[in-house]
């Protein structure tokens, strides 16, 4: 006979179910987690070997993977019943192998999207799923073990039908199928030309050296804003030798450097067909792993010479029309400097009578003047390390001054004895510096990094008695730039923060807008607008203006990894990256009625 309302049941098995799924959902992102770190750290060892920056991966594995199993034993006290039959660890495992898959699809690199490398992935971290189920599932040792043994097979096949093809602008591996990799590129003996139109000599421009004829990377061209019927005609277009150097355009002549087999190369080509005009060759071959090889510096015109530094620090003065030396010499011998981790960098400055560079020595040879005749070196000064910086020209009312970013300091020379006029600390913790200075107002000099440092606006004044000061008129956390320079335009600087485009006002560096994904790539100001070299090869079109992103036009230029300048000279755009080099000719704004271009 009932007495009331019965209880429900209240047994073990349901007051536990709280505890099932709290094992189940800790246990899988933890899971998830390690799978991240192995695939991370895998990526890491098959680009760079046993490097130190994958100890603190491996610390992390370890960590979590006791954690994993530290987790599965308190949640699940109970001794298990059930024990999982094979089929049932298959369709988990797939399952698992999806989710790697697609996890690390999302986050590999744009470079690496593809299903090979997703698989890959999902193989990798299978081992991973295996030492969750051991310690969740009572299968016995024999299925267990056999089971493992054939996951780690399938990780070893992995491991032995890949191989890394270098970093990206983020430092994101980038994984290739070794039977899909392609050889480096054989530079054909003829090029391929696409366009049979030659500008008018009144669209011609020269773009004679690191980021143009003033150093700031601006060019009084005004291009058209809408590229849907009038596109960019291709002139010219073929592979070249593995190197980060831009090219460096005057008269009828584009010049490059390229690594070819064992020679570090100027190559000068012939800017309207882009016909090999001449190669000179230094046996000389920087390699890396990371961010590739070949030298990374751009040449620099200037009279019947043109001035070359190479990624093992060689220097070249060169006679323009025949490409003979007429000096070279070794900037870090000959200052006992050390390159930099990713090699010499800086683009050569001629000031007057001199070549200008960075060499990094540490008894007064940081900064380096050669005589642009002779090769004689002239002066030298400063002590700290060689950043990824080119020397620089300011001129400034009471006289000119070279800028130089070390892996320290932001100094100021004088033009004629290199003697340091004034300095200012700039650094982060990775030493890196690789963003140029740019002048800003009567007093003024910007300068911004990565890492952390962000942006300033420094002041450098002369006092009495000509003592210089120089003080930070602000800082900011703002404009974190990598291996992109600045351009400055109305009161703001514009550049690539990580990867995306940013705007900032130099009267108090605060950000105005930050927007457009772009890669680690380059840019330059053309007229009113920013012209983007990004990394995956396109180039676009973007409003110079501090109220709002605004893409204009975009097109794709080259395909891969493109992290080289690009040079405008007139209409003419020049674009390379470490496989193929490329001219196009942009179309222009019209001109008002009644006026010819």
């Amino acid at each position: 006979m009932a007495t009331g309302s019965s209880q429900p049941d209240r047994g073990p098995g349901s007051t536990r179910a709280w505890l099932r799924w709290a094992r189940w959902s800790i246990t899988t992102l933890v899971a998830l987690g390690l799978s991240y770190l192995w695939c991370r750290l895998l990526m890491t060892w098959i680009g760079f070997g046993l490097h130190p920056v994958i100890w603190p991966w491996c610390i992390g594995l370890v960590g979590g993977l006791t954690l994993l199993v530290g987790l599965a034993a308190w949640l699940d006290r109970r001794p298990s019943r059930s024990i999982w039959p094979p089929r049932r660890i298959a369709l988990v495992g797939m399952a698992w192998s999806l989710i790697c898959a697609v996890l690390w699809y999302a986050l590999s690199s744009p470079f690496s999207r593809d299903l090979s490398t997703a698989v890959g992935f999902a193989a990798a971290a299978w081992w991973l799923l295996w030492v969750w189920l051991m310690f969740l599932v009572d299968g016995g040792w024999p299925r267990r073990l056999g089971i493992l043994a054939a996951s780690l097979g399938v990780v070893a096949l992995f491991l032995s039908g890949v191989k890394a093809n270098g970093w990206d602008g983020a430092s994101r591996p980038e994984i290739v199928w070794r039977f899909l990799a392609t050889a480096d590129p054989v530079v054909p003996a003829e090029p391929v030309r696409l366009s049979n139109g030659t500008p008018r000599m009144s669209e011609m421009g020269d773009y004679p050296r690191f980021r143009g004829a003033d150093g700031l990377a601006t060019v009084p061209v005004r291009l058209a804003r809408d590229w849907s019927r009038d596109k960019p005609a291709v002139v010219w277009r073929h592979a070249v030798g593995a190197a980060w150097s831009a090219m460096a355009v005057a008269g009828d002549q584009a010049i490059t450097q390229e690594q070819r087999d064992d020679d570090e190369c100027v190559v000068c080509y012939d800017r309207q067909t882009g016909q090999e005009q001449w190669v000179h060759r230094d046996p000389a071959h920087y390699r890396n792993a990371g961010t590739g090889d070949g030298p990374r510096a751009t040449p620099t015109f200037d009279g019947p010479l043109v001035f070359t530094l190479g990624a093992t620090g060689i220097l070249n003065g060169l006679d323009r029309e025949t490409g003979q030396p007429r000096w070279t010499t070794n900037i870090l011998t000959e200052n006992d400097a050390q390159a930099p981790g990713h090699g010499t960098v800086g683009s050569p400055l001629v000031v007057g009578q001199y070549v200008v560079v960075c060499a990094g020595g540490s008894h007064d040879a940081s900064v380096v003047a050669y005589d642009k005749v002779t090769g004689k070196r002239a002066w030298g000064a400063g002590s700290d390390p060689a950043g990824y910086t080119s020397p620089f020209l300011l001129d400034r009312a009471d006289g000119q001054q070279i800028l130089a970013i070390s892996t320290q300091s932001l100094t100021a020379h004088d033009p004629r004895s290199g003697a340091i006029l004034w300095s200012f600390p700039w650094h982060n913790d990775q030493s890196t510096n690789c963003s140029q200075p740019l002048p800003f107002g009567e007093l003024g000099v910007f300068v911004s990094a990565n890492y952390g440092l962000g942006c300033a606006l420094v002041e450098a004044t002369s006092g009495n008695q000509g003592k210089w000061e120089a003080r930070p008129r602000w800082t900011s956390r703002t404009l974190q730039t990598k291996f992109c320079s600045a351009l400055i335009h109305e009161g703001h600087a514009y550049s690539l923060d990580d990867e995306i485009l940013e705007c900032v006002s130099l009267a108090d560096g605060r950000r105005r807008w930050k927007r457009g994904r772009y890669g680690h790539g380059q840019l330059l100001l053309a007229g009113e607008v920013l012209l983007i070299q990004a990394e995956d090869g396109r180039v676009v079109l973007v409003e110079a203006t501090p109220t709002e992103h605004r893409e204009l036009a975009a097109f794709q230029a080259i395909d891969g990894k493109t992290w080289n300048n690009p040079a405008l000279a007139g209409r003419q755009l020049f674009v390379r990256n470490d496989r193929e080099a490329a001219c196009y000719e942009l179309p222009l704004e019209s001109p008002p009625d009644g006026l010819s271009p």
